[in-house]
């Protein structure tokens, strides 16, 4: 049906604005896949004098989207996690790390045995302290009013493409982790 002004107007608005919108393509298989996008040119379709439509340009800021994350919980004092990045980027990627430590606090350890052993450490943890640790953007967040950088042994966890076989450890008893891995997929070229 046609677009009144007022709806023309709203929508040129919304994608006329100068900061990265989230574009997503309605097609049954890349549903979940978001794109950052700025639309770089914008016009009406019009039929007669009645609008009943946009036609837009957009430029994306990265040949990849983003899908859901791939997503692995554990609870105990010691195991293994296998984690398949089954992404299209043929690079690391670097994943959310949620833990929350057993009451008696002190140090967890995961290990990515795929990558030469490499180890992310926190020392000295308070019971049931909850971290949220994102290593793509470097940053930690913590239940606890102490900023824990100074606990950590700064090995941001990287995730090879496909398996990765990770084991974790808990110095004083059961805790938890849960690892976001992103799925970026490429669309067409």
């Amino acid at each position: 049906k046609p677009m009144d002004a007022a709806e023309i107007s709203a929508v040129m608005r919304w994608l006329g604005s100068v900061t990265y919108k989230e574009l997503r393509i309605v097609q049954p298989d890349i549903s979940t896949v978001k794109f950052n996008c700025i639309f770089t040119e914008i016009s009406t379709v019009q039929h007669g004098n009645e609008t009943y439509g946009v036609s837009v340009v957009g430029e994306c800021d990265s040949c990849f989207g983003e899908g859901n994350p791939i997503t692995v919980k554990v609870v105990g004092k010691s195991g293994s996690i296998n984690l398949m990045n089954n992404g299209d980027y043929m690079d690391y990627v670097y994943p959310v790390v949620k833990i929350k430590m057993p009451t008696g606090g002190g140090k967890v350890t995961i290990t990515n045995t795929s990558m030469y052993s490499r180890m992310f450490i926190f020392n000295d943890l308070s019971g049931s302290e909850q971290l949220t640790v994102d290593c793509l953007r470097k940053t930690i967040e913590t239940s606890s009013s102490v900023r824990r950088l100074d606990n950590f042994n700064k090995n941001w966890l990287p995730l090879l493409p496909g398996m990765n076989n990770l084991s974790y450890l808990f110095s004083t008893g059961e805790g938890e982790i849960e690892i976001q891995c992103p799925c970026y997929r490429r669309i067409g070229n």
